[in-house]
C-alpha cells in the first residue's frame, strides 16, 4: 500500500474507538500534528464515521464492539482495506492479530507509543 494513496490533505485518517472519553482525548491530541485524527465512544457511531469520511487506519478497543469483535474486524480489514491497531485492556493478541491487525497493544498505552506504532507502521 502505497502512503499517497490516502494522503490527499497531507496526514492519514484516523479513527480512534474507545468507550473512555479521557483515553480518547490523549490519543487524538497525540496524533493530531500527523494524522486526521476522529474520535467515537461507540460502535454505531464509529461505522458512520468510518464510511463518510474515508478513513483509513482505525485504533480501537475491543471492548466497544462487543461479543463480535474479531469477527467484524476481520470483515473490515479484508472487505475494506483499513488497517487496524488494537490498544485493549484485554491481552487477546492471538485473536487481533489472526482478524487482521496490523498492531495489538495492551492498555495502560502511552499516548507517544501509539504514534510511534503508527509512524513505523506507514514507514
Amino acid at each position: 500500500m502505497d502512503k499517497r494513496d490516502f494522503q490527499a490533505d497531507g496526514a492519514w485518517p484516523v479513527l480512534i474507538v474507545d468507550h473512555d472519553g479521557p483515553t480518547l482525548e490523549l490519543y487524538a491530541r497525540a496524533l493530531q500534528p500527523l494524522f486526521r485524527v476522529s474520535t467515537s465512544s461507540n460502535w454505531q457511531n464509529a461505522m458512520t464515521i468510518l464510511f463518510a469520511q474515508q478513513i483509513r487506519i482505525v485504533v480501537i478497543e475491543p471492548s466497544v464492539v462487543g461479543h463480535r469483535v474479531w469477527e467484524l474486524l476481520e470483515e473490515l480489514i479484508r472487505v475494506h482495506g483499513l488497517l487496524v491497531v488494537i490498544c485493549s485492556v484485554w491481552d487477546d493478541r492471538r485473536y487481533g492479530l489472526a482478524a487482521g491487525a496490523i498492531a495489538y497493544l495492551v492498555k495502560p498505552v502511552l499516548p507517544s507509543t501509539l504514534l510511534e506504532t503508527l509512524q513505523s507502521i506507514l514507514g
